[in-house]
């Protein structure tokens, strides 16, 4: 997600409602390099992808979708949200 786009949201749900109330975060990706066959590591090393076989840039490229998906939403959203006398906003 990109900042413009969410600028862009913004502002079309302040001119249809009037202001901003709450914010559900759920900001987040996953990329093939961090996607695993299965949840526990077999024994006999028959696993076809493993924890063991995800890649920095995979575990990179999900963190940095995650946290600065979550930064970039606050601090678009954040402003209109204090505007408010009740607001709330929720991390996923």
């Amino acid at each position: 997600m990109e900042e413009d786009t969410l600028i862009q949201a913004k502002e079309v749900n302040l001119n249809k409602f009037g202001k901003i109330d709450t914010l559900i975060n759920g900001a987040g990706g996953n990329h093939e390099d961090t996607i695993t066959s299965v949840e526990t590591q077999h024994l006999d090393g028959n696993a076809e992808k493993s924890f063991f076989d995800m890649t920095d840039e995979g575990f990179t490229n999900v963190f940095e979708k995650t946290l600065r998906g979550s930064f970039l939403a606050a601090v678009v959203f954040g402003e209109s949200l204090f505007d408010q006398t009740e607001s709330a906003f929720q991390n996923l």
